[in-house]
């Protein structure tokens, strides 16, 4: 299972955002997160990734958290919602999230 949550401040500026992901079977793969903000209709304003692809196995579970201590993205009016991504390494396959909006 994908999740992703994500948290903003009084001027609607990011905080904190986390993507995880639960693998209950198959085999071991080769992944990475990252988070888009993302308009309602699906236009993609920007995207961010995590430090580098990591592996994971069934019945484990992974995250990776975005921190922004000085510089933060914005949201605005039109790029309101964020959804995470986790991208097989292997096969290029990339997964999204449900929208995460911040009305």
């Amino acid at each position: 299972m994908l999740q992703a949550g994500f948290c903003v401040d009084t001027d609607r500026k990011a905080t904190r955002t986390t993507v995880q992901y639960i693998k209950s079977g198959g085999g071991t793969v080769t992944l990475r997160f990252g988070w888009q903000i993302i308009s309602p209709s699906d236009t993609v304003k920007e995207t961010y990734w995590d430090e580098g692809a990591f592996t994971q196995s069934a019945g484990q579970t992974k995250y990776y958290r975005f921190e922004y201590p000085t510089w933060r993205p914005s949201y605005d009016s039109t790029y309101k919602c964020g959804r995470g991504i986790m991208k097989d390494q292997n096969s290029g396959t990339q997964y999204v999230t449900k929208l995460v909006c911040n009305m």
